[in-house]
């Protein structure tokens, strides 16, 4: 069952004006697509699953709907719905326990980021009477709507484990990662890729990358934000730290997969963050 929703995104005067010629207009590159709802995260309401993605050149936000029925371990799946968008989908995550935030390529060649508030889901039944979960939206924030030389389009987007309600996002055409505040938008450089000046270096956001984890919390290590990295030479996870929490990334590390496993970091009972949701 197929529910459609037709969302009107809030706009923002500046995204109407126009874009550096260096600025990539139209559909993103092929290697930012999320494909058939792929490359998202997951919300949870109660005994409510949804599985969050995005289909980048259909314009659209995909959720999966399942259910934890009472004396069941199984997950029952339960429909899915669209969320159709006014611009072309790069990176979704959970940024609340309720919010998600999706990034994105406007026409015009403007890098967009808002922030969708979502209501607990509710059953519906289809002219056929099959029951299908559908979450209405409350609320979209304007984060980000701007067209700059290296920060076109984001890549890889994770949810700051601050109290400061932040991102940090990595641009496709820079691979520089930096912060974004979800509630005043300003945007501060974390780490360089190429050009050290102003951040730290980390030459490795230049590789072959994709996301491994949004964030743990380790009790010697900080926050843990990962990267799967691998080139000719090496492969195995690239983690930027917030060592005192304090919603900086101040240092970055390269784990082989060797050192990940004699350091036991895939067993979830190290971690201090309950209640984990990738």
């Amino acid at each position: 069952m197929i529910l459609s929703i037709l969302v009107l995104l809030l706009s923002i005067s500046g995204s109407f004006q126009p874009s550096p010629p260096e600025i990539h207009r139209g559909v993103p590159p092929f290697e930012l697509w999320g494909l058939n709802g792929g490359s998202g995260c997951r919300i949870k309401f109660d005994q409510n699953w949804g599985v969050l993605g995005y289909e980048t050149r259909n314009k659209l936000i995909r959720i999966d709907w399942f259910q934890l029925r009472s004396g069941s371990v199984f997950s029952q799946p339960m429909g899915y719905q669209n969320i159709a968008l006014t611009y072309y989908p790069t990176a979704i995550v959970r940024s609340a326990a309720n919010k998600i935030c999706v990034a994105g390529k406007r026409e015009n060649g403007f890098t967009v980021i808002q922030e969708f508030t979502l209501e607990p889901p509710t059953l519906r039944a289809d002219a056929h009477g099959t029951e299908a979960l559908d979450s209405k939206i409350s609320g979209i924030a304007g984060i980000y709507d701007s067209a700059d030389i290296s920060r076109d389009m984001v890549v890889h987007m994770f949810r700051s484990m601050s109290s400061t309600p932040a991102l940090f996002v990595q641009y496709w055409d820079s691979k520089d990662v930096y912060s974004v505040n979800l509630k005043t938008g300003v945007v501060t450089i974390q780490f360089r890729a190429t050009q050290p000046s102003d951040a730290p270096l980390e030459e490795r956001l230049s590789g072959s990358l994709s996301a491994r984890f949004g964030g743990r919390d380790h009790p010697l290590m900080g926050y843990m934000y990962g990267f799967r990295f691998h080139s000719r030479t090496e492969c195995g996870c690239l983690l930027l730290l917030d060592r005192n929490r304090d919603g900086i990334l101040d240092s970055s590390l390269f784990l082989t997969d060797q050192d990940w496993a004699e350091m036991n970091l895939s067993d979830n009972s190290i971690y201090l963050d309950a209640g984990y949701l990738p």
